[in-house]
């Protein structure tokens, strides 16, 4: 999978999820890192894939972390990311992404220092050529 490529989606799908969330890239959602501000956040972040032989179907993997200052809040978002992208498809152009499925339910990550609390969400994404 090209890195440009996979640079693109992660950017189309932060935008898309922002859409969803009522939320804004570059402040409230970021795209492959997660800075130290502000307490609430969303990371949209590379974690792999494959490519079929032959069809050139792409299994792309996806991992969405979800910052938070309390844990109600964080679980609370982090099933919002769930319910916007978990068993979607022809979202993103209709073509980029055929189906996107959540590997499943959000994990509690823990408290990082200074008492924010961390979710991990991971999706299996299929990307037509």
């Amino acid at each position: 999978i090209e890195g440009k490529e996979m640079t693109i989606l992660i950017e189309e799908l932060a935008t898309y999820l922002a859409t969803q969330l009522q939320l804004t890239v570059g402040s409230d959602i970021f795209v492959s890192h997660l800075p130290p501000a502000p307490d609430s956040a969303i990371a949209v972040l590379e974690a792999g894939g494959e490519t079929a032989p032959f069809t050139g179907v792409e299994r792309r993997r996806i991992q969405v972390i979800v910052r938070a200052s309390d844990y109600g809040a964080g679980s609370t978002r982090s099933a919002s990311v769930l319910s916007a992208l978990n068993n979607k498809t022809g979202f993103i152009s209709g073509r980029r992404i055929s189906f996107s499925l959540a590997a499943g339910l959000p994990i509690y990550l823990g408290m990082e220092e200074g008492g924010l609390h961390s979710f991990s969400l991971n999706f299996l994404l299929t990307v037509k050529p």
